[in-house]
């Protein structure tokens, strides 16, 4: 199966769970269903790295960044990587957790905007989402489409996934720059 197929991937990155590099906040563990978090180094010299952006990556706006009134008060944005397992079977159960999870994302209260993206040449998924607070982020993590495909993200994964998130004040922090920047240097867990 094609990522083709998976446009409109939902926010599963976050299906792992969300470390932060802003100095405020934790992360919410995985479940660890064997594949688990590690903090080991992965192998990007496929030229599908993290802090890369794919030549051919599609961006899907669900909400668009660019249509968001993002408040002068502050507001959290979020980013995933994803590398899909090759084959047909990581790409079913990315497909069959996709609907239920996007499902959750659009309606959950406090999100302010989503862009999906996923590039065919990498298999890989991205997303960047934007919320009014990271209470309204974490309600949605806790939700029970994502707390399943928490459980599943060993299914999903080839490792090398990571997840982040940070305090903003300014709509240039919420841009896919930034998030391939924050990707960067984050250190673990890797999925």
């Amino acid at each position: 199966m094609n990522l083709r197929v998976l446009l409109t991937l939902p926010l599963l990155g976050l299906t792992m769970a969300c470390t932060s590099d802003d100095g405020g906040g934790g992360g919410a563990a995985a479940a660890d269903g064997g594949g688990g978090a590690t903090g080991a180094v992965i192998d990007e010299s496929d030229g599908c790295g993290r802090a890369k952006r794919e030549d051919d990556l599609q961006v899907i706006p669900l909400k668009a960044i660019a249509d968001a009134t993002l408040p002068e008060t502050g507001f959290v944005v979020a980013t995933t990587f994803l590398r899909i397992t090759h084959g047909d079977a990581g790409a079913a159960v990315f497909s069959e957790l996709e609907t239920p999870v996007q499902g959750e994302l659009v309606a959950a209260p406090g999100v302010l905007a989503v862009e999906l993206a996923v590039a065919t040449s990498c298999n890989t998924a991205r997303t960047l989402s934007v919320w009014e607070s990271i209470e309204a982020m974490y309600g949605f993590v806790g939700g029970p489409a994502h707390a399943t495909a928490m459980e599943r993200v060993a299914e999903v994964s080839r490792g090398g996934s990571v997840t982040t998130h940070w305090d903003a004040t300014a709509a240039s922090e919420a841009s896919w720059e930034e998030a391939l920047r924050r990707l960067s240097s984050v250190s673990g867990p890797v999925y």
